[in-house]
Protein backbone atom coordinates (compact mmCIF):
# COMPACT_ATOMS: atom_id res chain seq x y z
CA UNK A 1 0.00 0.00 0.00
CA UNK A 2 2.71 2.59 0.96
CA UNK A 3 4.61 1.91 -2.25
CA UNK A 4 1.72 2.66 -3.93
CA UNK A 5 1.11 6.24 -2.18
CA UNK A 6 5.25 6.57 -3.34
CA UNK A 7 4.38 6.02 -6.98
CA UNK A 8 0.59 7.81 -6.83
CA UNK A 9 3.18 11.41 -5.60
CA UNK A 10 5.29 10.24 -8.44
CA UNK A 11 3.13 10.76 -10.96
CA UNK A 12 1.21 14.04 -9.03
CA UNK A 13 4.73 15.97 -9.23
CA UNK A 14 4.84 17.94 -12.39
CA UNK A 15 8.67 18.55 -12.60
CA UNK A 16 11.84 16.09 -11.43
CA UNK A 17 13.70 16.58 -8.37
CA UNK A 18 16.11 17.84 -10.27
CA UNK A 19 14.29 20.55 -11.96
CA UNK A 20 13.06 21.60 -8.74
CA UNK A 21 16.39 22.27 -7.37
CA UNK A 22 17.59 23.98 -10.68
CA UNK A 23 14.97 26.67 -9.68
CA UNK A 24 15.42 26.90 -6.35
CA UNK A 25 19.23 27.44 -7.40
CA UNK A 26 18.43 29.98 -9.85
CA UNK A 27 16.56 32.16 -7.59
CA UNK A 28 18.62 31.97 -4.18
CA UNK A 29 22.24 30.83 -5.29
CA UNK A 30 25.02 32.15 -7.70
CA UNK A 31 24.91 29.64 -10.45
CA UNK A 32 27.07 29.40 -13.68
CA UNK A 33 26.64 27.64 -16.57
CA UNK A 34 28.94 24.88 -18.03
CA UNK A 35 30.71 27.36 -19.78
CA UNK A 36 31.59 29.19 -16.59
CA UNK A 37 28.95 32.01 -17.18
CA UNK A 38 26.70 33.35 -14.45
CA UNK A 39 22.71 32.44 -14.84
CA UNK A 40 19.38 33.24 -13.12
CA UNK A 41 18.84 35.51 -10.18
CA UNK A 42 19.90 35.05 -7.34
CA UNK A 43 18.13 36.92 -5.09
CA UNK A 44 19.32 38.67 -1.74
CA UNK A 45 16.39 39.12 0.21
CA UNK A 46 12.87 37.45 1.57
CA UNK A 47 10.67 40.17 -0.06
CA UNK A 48 12.29 39.48 -4.06
CA UNK A 49 11.41 36.06 -3.33
CA UNK A 50 7.97 37.05 -1.74
CA UNK A 51 7.40 39.51 -5.05
CA UNK A 52 8.56 36.18 -7.83
CA UNK A 53 5.79 33.79 -6.00
CA UNK A 54 3.22 35.90 -5.14
CA UNK A 55 3.51 37.30 -9.18
CA UNK A 56 2.94 34.17 -9.76
CA UNK A 57 0.02 33.00 -7.36
CA UNK A 58 2.16 30.83 -5.01
CA UNK A 59 1.63 31.20 -1.52
CA UNK A 60 5.27 31.04 0.05
CA UNK A 61 6.43 29.45 3.55
CA UNK A 62 6.57 31.02 6.03
CA UNK A 63 10.48 32.26 7.66
CA UNK A 64 10.37 30.26 10.20
CA UNK A 65 10.93 27.47 7.72
CA UNK A 66 14.93 28.58 7.47
CA UNK A 67 16.88 30.48 5.42
CA UNK A 68 15.96 31.34 1.62
CA UNK A 69 17.04 28.63 0.05
CA UNK A 70 15.31 26.09 2.39
CA UNK A 71 12.04 28.57 2.33
CA UNK A 72 12.32 28.82 -1.71
CA UNK A 73 12.85 24.57 -2.09
CA UNK A 74 10.34 23.61 0.88
CA UNK A 75 8.06 25.75 -1.52
CA UNK A 76 9.02 24.37 -4.60
CA UNK A 77 8.45 21.06 -3.35
CA UNK A 78 4.53 21.84 -2.24
CA UNK A 79 3.27 23.03 -5.09
CA UNK A 80 5.02 20.28 -7.38
CA UNK A 81 3.07 17.62 -5.70
CA UNK A 82 -0.26 19.72 -5.57
CA UNK A 83 -1.58 19.58 -8.92
CA UNK A 84 -3.74 22.58 -8.10
CA UNK A 85 -0.98 24.42 -8.21
CA UNK A 86 0.83 23.26 -10.89
CA UNK A 87 -0.56 26.27 -13.44
CA UNK A 88 1.21 28.28 -11.20
CA UNK A 89 4.27 26.96 -10.74
CA UNK A 90 4.76 27.21 -14.71
CA UNK A 91 3.90 30.63 -14.29
CA UNK A 92 7.00 30.78 -11.78
CA UNK A 93 9.08 29.55 -14.18
CA UNK A 94 8.12 31.76 -16.82
CA UNK A 95 8.74 34.48 -14.64
CA UNK A 96 12.50 33.62 -13.78
CA UNK A 97 13.28 34.07 -17.50
CA UNK A 98 11.08 37.43 -17.89
CA UNK A 99 13.50 39.38 -20.18
CA UNK A 100 12.69 42.37 -17.59
CA UNK A 101 14.68 40.82 -14.59
CA UNK A 102 17.61 41.33 -16.64
CA UNK A 103 18.14 44.63 -17.60
CA UNK A 104 20.68 45.40 -20.38
CA UNK A 105 21.69 41.60 -20.28
CA UNK A 106 20.22 39.62 -23.40
CA UNK A 107 23.02 37.48 -23.17
CA UNK A 108 22.69 36.50 -19.36
CA UNK A 109 18.79 35.86 -20.12
CA UNK A 110 19.59 33.34 -23.18
CA UNK A 111 21.91 31.74 -20.88
CA UNK A 112 19.60 30.81 -18.43
CA UNK A 113 16.70 29.76 -20.93
CA UNK A 114 19.25 27.18 -21.95
CA UNK A 115 20.42 26.16 -18.47
CA UNK A 116 17.15 25.68 -17.36
CA UNK A 117 16.14 23.91 -20.71
CA UNK A 118 18.09 21.82 -20.35
CA UNK A 119 16.60 20.19 -17.10
CA UNK A 120 13.21 20.96 -18.28
CA UNK A 121 12.94 18.75 -21.90
CA UNK A 122 13.83 15.45 -20.00
CA UNK A 123 10.43 16.46 -17.53
CA UNK A 124 8.45 17.11 -21.08
CA UNK A 125 8.82 20.35 -21.31
CA UNK A 126 10.75 23.27 -22.95
CA UNK A 127 10.33 27.42 -22.34
CA UNK A 128 9.64 28.86 -25.97
CA UNK A 129 9.74 32.93 -27.24
CA UNK A 130 6.49 33.69 -28.66
CA UNK A 131 6.12 37.26 -29.09
CA UNK A 132 8.88 38.57 -27.13
CA UNK A 133 7.75 36.85 -23.99
CA UNK A 134 8.90 33.31 -22.49
CA UNK A 135 6.49 31.01 -22.33
CA UNK A 136 6.44 26.97 -20.98
CA UNK A 137 5.26 24.27 -23.73
CA UNK A 138 5.18 20.59 -23.90
CA UNK A 139 7.76 19.34 -25.81
CA UNK A 140 6.68 18.74 -29.44
CA UNK A 141 3.41 19.73 -28.83
CA UNK A 142 2.78 21.12 -32.74
CA UNK A 143 6.08 23.25 -33.09
CA UNK A 144 6.03 23.77 -36.65
CA UNK A 145 2.37 24.52 -36.87
CA UNK A 146 2.60 26.97 -34.18
CA UNK A 147 5.45 28.32 -35.65
CA UNK A 148 3.81 29.33 -38.48
CA UNK A 149 0.80 30.78 -36.99
CA UNK A 150 2.76 32.93 -34.42
CA UNK A 151 4.86 34.30 -37.39
CA UNK A 152 1.42 35.89 -39.15
CA UNK A 153 0.20 36.63 -35.91
CA UNK A 154 3.04 38.64 -35.19
CA UNK A 155 2.60 40.97 -38.29
CA UNK A 156 -1.54 41.45 -36.73
CA UNK A 157 -2.24 44.56 -35.50
CA UNK A 158 -5.05 43.36 -33.34
CA UNK A 159 -4.42 42.49 -29.75
CA UNK A 160 -7.30 39.77 -29.11
CA UNK A 161 -5.95 37.65 -32.21
CA UNK A 162 -2.47 37.31 -30.55
CA UNK A 163 -4.26 36.95 -26.74
CA UNK A 164 -6.45 34.07 -27.73
CA UNK A 165 -3.20 32.47 -29.82
CA UNK A 166 -0.95 32.62 -26.57
CA UNK A 167 -3.96 31.99 -24.19
CA UNK A 168 -4.83 28.28 -26.51
CA UNK A 169 -1.09 27.52 -26.48
CA UNK A 170 -0.03 27.90 -23.05
CA UNK A 171 -3.59 25.76 -21.93
CA UNK A 172 -2.50 23.08 -23.70
CA UNK A 173 -0.65 20.35 -21.83
CA UNK A 174 -2.73 21.67 -17.98
CA UNK A 175 -6.44 22.74 -19.70
CA UNK A 176 -6.94 20.72 -23.16
CA UNK A 177 -10.67 21.53 -22.84
CA UNK A 178 -9.79 25.92 -22.41
CA UNK A 179 -7.13 25.78 -24.97
CA UNK A 180 -9.93 24.21 -27.73
CA UNK A 181 -12.38 26.99 -26.51
CA UNK A 182 -9.56 29.74 -26.55
CA UNK A 183 -8.87 28.25 -30.26
CA UNK A 184 -12.30 28.73 -31.01
CA UNK A 185 -12.28 32.44 -29.60
CA UNK A 186 -8.90 32.90 -32.19
CA UNK A 187 -11.14 31.80 -35.18
CA UNK A 188 -14.15 34.16 -34.46
CA UNK A 189 -11.49 37.04 -33.65
CA UNK A 190 -9.89 36.12 -36.85
CA UNK A 191 -13.24 36.70 -38.52
CA UNK A 192 -14.35 39.50 -36.78
CA UNK A 193 -10.65 41.31 -38.23
CA UNK A 194 -11.48 39.92 -41.82
CA UNK A 195 -14.87 41.66 -41.27
CA UNK A 196 -13.61 44.91 -40.08
CA UNK A 197 -11.00 45.05 -42.99
CA UNK A 198 -13.78 44.67 -45.02
CA UNK A 199 -15.79 47.47 -43.45
CA UNK A 200 -18.44 45.21 -43.08
CA UNK A 201 -20.83 45.56 -39.86
CA UNK A 202 -20.96 42.83 -37.49
CA UNK A 203 -24.00 40.04 -37.76
CA UNK A 204 -26.39 40.44 -35.22
CA UNK A 205 -26.32 36.93 -34.44
CA UNK A 206 -22.80 35.59 -34.26
CA UNK A 207 -22.84 31.97 -33.35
Amino acid sequence: MRSGHKRRDVIDQLFSPSTITAVTRLLVERVTDRDGYEVGLCFSYHDDIENIFGGSNIEISSRDVGGMRPRTRDTLEKVNRDTDQHANLKRLIENIVDKREYRYDDEKHERTVAYLNDFLRPDGFELRDLNERWRLFPVNSGQPVTAQLDKKIQFSDYESVRNDFERALSQISMDPEGAVTSACSLVESVCKCILDEMQIPMPNKQD
